[in-house]
C-alpha cells in the first residue's frame, strides 16, 4: 500500500447555475489535493456551459448499455444514486479511493485528511446510517428480494467515501442482480443497498458521525445557503438550498407541514425573501443562464 492514496471526488449535478456554481467552489475549497471531477447528469438535456476542465457528461443510457437494470420507481439516477459511482470507476478506474457528493451537500471538513485516514485504517465505506427503523423506512420492502431484513443496512450517500475494491464489489453485484428475475417493486434503492450489500459481506464500514458533528444531514427539512455561517460545526450538511428549491423542498411534505415547518423554526423572513427572489429570477429577461464554472 501506498502512504498516500490516489482520490478523486466526484460532484453530481444535472444543471449549471449560480447556485450551483457556489456548491462547486466550496467543495473546491474542502477538497485538498483530490481530483475534482463535474459529473453532470444530461438524460433531460443539456446541463450548460463550463470551462472547468474535469468534466463527465452522461445519461441513463450510458449506464444502461452496460448492463446496468432501468428498475426505478422515479428518475434512474435518484432512485440508483449508486450508478454514477460506477460509470466514474469505469472512465478512471486509477483511483484508490473515490468521494462521491451530491451538489446540495456543503463538505466543511478538510476531505484530505479524511481520506487519508480513511486510507491508513484500510476502511472501504464512510457513510451515514438511516435512523428509521425497517417499520418506518419507505424504501425496506425493495430489499426484499435479494437480502434477509434482519441483514438490511441503509445509509445516506449524498457525501460518502468508497475504497476502489467497494466500488468493484458493488457494480458487480448491480449486474449480477440485474440478470435475475427482479421486478421494479423489488429493485433495491440505492442508499439502502450500498450499505447493506458492503455490511454483508464484511466490508470494512465506518460512520459518518464517528468523525464530527451531524445536526442537519438528513433528507429534510432544507438548510437555507444563509444558514452556513451559523452551522460550521458540523461536517457536513444536507440537503443544502436557496430561493426556490427550498421553498418547494419545505412544502414537499404538504402545505401544513411546510408551514409548521416555517413557524417552528421561525423562518418566516427567510422563506418570505426567498419567494421574492425566486419570483424575480423567474420574471427576469433571460432567466436560464449557465454560468461559467
Amino acid at each position: 500500500m501506498r502512504d498516500h492514496p490516489s482520490y478523486a471526488i466526484i460532484f453530481k449535478a444535472f444543471l449549471i447555475d449560480k447556485f450551483v456554481a457556489r456548491q462547486f467552489a466550496r467543495l473546491l475549497l474542502a477538497a485538498g489535493d483530490a481530483d475534482v471531477f463535474l459529473m453532470l447528469d444530461e438524460t433531460n438535456g443539456p446541463a450548460g456551459a463550463t470551462d472547468y476542465p474535469n468534466v463527465i457528461r452522461y445519461t441513463e443510457a450510458d449506464l444502461i448499455e452496460r448492463g446496468f437494470p432501468a428498475l426505478t420507481q422515479g428518475p434512474l439516477f435518484w432512485y440508483n444514486a449508486d450508478y454514477p459511482l460506477y460509470h466514474f470507476q469505469h472512465l478512471h478506474p486509477k483511483y484508490d479511493v473515490v468521494v462521491m457528493v451530491e451538489y446540495d451537500a456543503v463538505v466543511q471538513i478538510d476531505i484530505g485528511a479524511v481520506v487519508q485516514d480513511f486510507y491508513n485504517a484500510e476502511l472501504d465505506f464512510i457513510g451515514h446510517p438511516i435512523a428509521k427503523t425497517l417499520d418506518e423506512y419507505w424504501w425496506t420492502g425493495t430489499m426484499t428480494y435479494f437480502y434477509e431484513r434482519e441483514d438490511i443496512r441503509p445509509f445516506l450517500i449524498c457525501f460518502a467515501i468508497f475504497s476502489a475494491r467497494a466500488i468493484q464489489h458493488l457494480a458487480a453485484c448491480r449486474l449480477a442482480h440485474g440478470q435475475t428475475d427482479a421486478v421494479a417493486e423489488q429493485w433495491p434503492l440505492g442508499e439502502c443497498f450500498v450499505g447493506t450489500e458492503l455490511s454483508t459481506q464484511n466490508f470494512r464500514v465506518k460512520h459518518l458521525s464517528e468523525i464530527g458533528q451531524l445536526t442537519r444531514y438528513d433528507w429534510w427539512p432544507p438548510v437555507h445557503e444563509m444558514e452556513l455561517y451559523e452551522r460550521k460545526q458540523d461536517v457536513v450538511l444536507h440537503p443544502v438550498l436557496n430561493s426556490r428549491r427550498y421553498v418547494t423542498s419545505l412544502f414537499k411534505n404538504g402545505y401544513y407541514t411546510g408551514f409548521a415547518t416555517i413557524w417552528r423554526k421561525n423562518l418566516v423572513a427567510m422563506v418570505l425573501r426567498c419567494t421574492l427572489h425566486a419570483a424575480w429570477l423567474w420574471l427576469r429577461p433571460g432567466r436560464r443562464s449557465h454560468l461559467t464554472l
